[in-house]
């Protein structure tokens, strides 16, 4: 019988995803300290535009879906870029006057973001990128044909590649640029919880370890998206996916332990969090304690963790931090409002409910 990894059980999928996106996070900050920075580059960023993608159906209402997934990514980011790029800026600017012209140019490179954010709030490029890509996809698959997808998702990733060999110095706004890297992932993801492929576990695992050794025998075989690196095209590509493909095998595997199926769960659903404050936390601990990188991982996780735990615990900041839309909704809504969203959010269960019959068939 031969071998494949399909798309997990409905009942298992929320544990299986967070597992997946546990260990996502965790090979973030192994990057940014430095700790097999070569070969996580190869993959973390293009995993969590799959696993999104594997979350995801379309939206009829787009204004509808523009909101939430407004409220839940850009007011997070929102409050993370003011405190977090706020503190950069006082940092810096102990060391060089604060004049009109230096204050302006902070603030513009606060709200282009991409990579006119560096330091502390280096990964924020993320979210804006993230954003777009998912509306753009749904506003796609709400209106190209279906049999058009895969010769549209092909021409994406050749304009990226010529974005990235002609225009790759170019600094662009909210990485949009980066859209046509991504857009073709995070379909990747969402066409295979529909189960259209299937992939052998040995080629899987064969284009895994040759994706390593490529990186072990100093081949450039990362795909930087903040950056608009790409790699070897195609090759870089197929190893991000066949290392993506691994990891969800193995978190398959992970859930039915008892002792890391509720690790790395946690790391998953605190996975934004600790994406917002893990380069703040260990580059302070790295100036201001130690450079041992263990340590520097263990706090970079471990304390953006207990302030995710934190931030669950009221409507504030489970609404301002956390991006949750029924919880913004009670702070912000008028009643009316709230009586209309709640009908939105019986559709939406509905459509939800629907994906989950089909991933379960």
């Amino acid at each position: 019988m031969k071998a494949v990894l399909s798309t997990p059980e409905v009942h298992n999928r929320i544990d299986y995803i967070d597992i997946t996106k546990g260990i996502g996070i965790l090979f973030v900050v192994f990057g940014h300290v430095g700790f097999l920075g070569a070969y996580a580059f190869m993959f973390h960023m293009p995993l969590f535009f799959f696993v999104a993608g594997m979350l995801f159906w379309p939206r009829k209402d787009e204004k509808s879906y523009f909101t939430d997934k407004a409220i839940q990514l850009l007011v997070p980011y929102t409050v993370y870029l003011l405190l977090i790029y706020g503190f950069q800026l006082y940092v810096e600017f102990q060391d060089r006057p604060l004049t009109l012209e230096n204050g302006l140019k902070a603030i513009g490179k606060g709200i282009l973001g991409s990579r006119w954010l560096g330091g502390y709030t280096t990964v924020f490029w993320f979210i804006p990128c993230f954003f777009l890509v998912q509306q753009l996809t749904n506003g796609l698959l709400n209106r190209v044909n279906p049999k058009r997808i895969l010769g549209l998702m092909g021409l994406l990733l050749l304009l990226s590649y010529l974005d990235s060999l002609y225009l790759q110095p170019i600094r662009v706004p909210w990485n949009i640029n980066v859209t046509l890297a991504a857009i073709p992932i995070f379909y990747a993801g969402y066409a295979y919880s529909k189960k259209e492929w299937t992939v052998n576990v040995f080629f899987v695992i064969l284009g895994s370890f040759v994706a390593c050794a490529l990186v072990y025998k100093g081949y450039h075989n990362t795909y930087d998206m903040k950056n608009a690196y790409y790699g070897i095209p195609v090759l870089t590509l197929l190893s991000s996916i066949c290392i993506i493909l691994l990891i969800i095998w193995i978190s398959r595997a992970l859930s039915e332990t008892v002792f890391l199926s509720s690790l790395f769960p946690t790391l998953g659903r605190a996975s934004l969090t600790i994406m917002y404050l893990h380069e703040p936390i260990q580059s302070i601990v790295a100036e201001h304690w130690t450079q041992d990188k263990a340590v520097r991982i263990v706090m970079a996780v471990g304390l953006p963790v207990i302030v995710y735990q934190l931030q669950e615990k009221t409507v504030l900041t489970r609404a301002l931090f956390l991006g949750s839309r029924r919880d913004f909704k009670l702070l912000f809504q008028t009643k009316k409002e709230l009586v209309n969203q709640q009908d939105q959010v019986k559709s939406s269960s509905s459509e939800a409910h629907l994906h989950a019959k089909h991933l379960d068939a």
